[in-house]
């Protein structure tokens, strides 16, 4: 059984925008994330093979406290910020590490346990959820 996420609720006055990058810079978004990460918000990360290989840090945020301010059409080969595939509760998935003004020593991280869990996609390339 497939960890479930709630969706977020995002409280007009307590939230803190983050901007945020790919590596190279060609994407680049802002995120609006309440409560902001240095507080009470909780990051995700688990022991999936797409999170254990990349050491990625999630939040779950409704899709419209995320801006694109250049390159959103690149992100046809980007996987790792807001990504359909990675859609839960009406959220969508975004890669915490590439935030730029994150207090990382002030976040909380919750661990959840994926393995065992069936992948979302058989090696086929057929969805399998």
């Amino acid at each position: 059984m497939r960890h479930s996420f709630s969706k977020t609720t995002f409280d007009p006055n307590n939230f803190k925008t983050y901007h945020a990058q790919c590596h190279c810079g060609a994407v680049r978004y802002e995120a609006d994330v309440s409560p902001p990460l240095e507080g009470d918000h909780e990051v995700v990360t688990c022991n999936c093979s797409l999170c254990f290989r990349t050491g990625t840090y999630n939040v779950y945020l409704p899709s419209d406290e995320v801006r694109f301010t250049r390159g959103e059409e690149k992100l046809s080969m980007m996987t790792t910020f807001a990504d359909p595939e990675h859609e839960l509760a009406g959220n969508v998935s975004v890669n915490v590490r590439t935030f730029l003004d994150v207090d990382y020593e002030k976040i909380k991280v919750l661990n959840v346990d994926m393995k065992g869990e069936e992948p979302l996609y058989d090696p086929d390339g057929g969805s399998s959820g």
